[in-house]
């Protein structure tokens, strides 16, 4: 008698989906704005449709509550441009009807992303890549 295995996830979903907690929650919780960037740039490398586990990624993320940590982020180092940039992406990616929808959005707003969005802009005023990102950013959180 023949009986089915289901297969297992691949080995390379289960390491990402294991990074999480440490990326949100030791790696983003530093003080060293070098490492600050770096971790929210891999993050946004996770969440990236071109990563072929982004659904997984996407769905751990946002149950671990990588909104709120990306907003605090945002909000505490403005002055970065690689936090900014990378924080926008994600933020726009996970208010995405296909990935977070409504419930992302809110939670945006609720963490603060208008005000976050103003401050990144005015601490780049002459940067178009900040403002195309920020609007995008603050279009989603007005669109609810």
């Amino acid at each position: 008698m023949a009986v089915a295995v289901a297969s297992n996830p691949p080995l390379s979903n289960a390491v990402e989906c294991e990074a999480f907690p440490k990326l949100l929650f030791v790696d983003m919780q530093q003080e060293d704005e070098e490492k600050i960037a770096a971790a929210v740039t891999k993050l946004a490398d996770l969440l990236n449709t071109s990563n072929v586990n982004w659904k997984v990624n996407t769905d751990e993320a946002l149950h671990a509550g990588v909104i709120a940590i990306v907003s605090l982020l945002m909000q505490k180092w403005h002055h970065n441009k690689s936090i900014q940039c990378h924080g926008f992406c994600l933020l726009v990616w996970l208010t995405h009807p296909a990935r977070g929808g409504t419930h992302s959005e809110v939670s945006v707003v609720e963490s603060g992303g208008i005000e976050m969005t103003i401050a990144a802009m005015n601490s780049f005023p002459d940067d178009d890549d900040i403002h195309c990102k920020g609007v995008r950013a603050k279009w989603r959180c007005i669109v609810l």
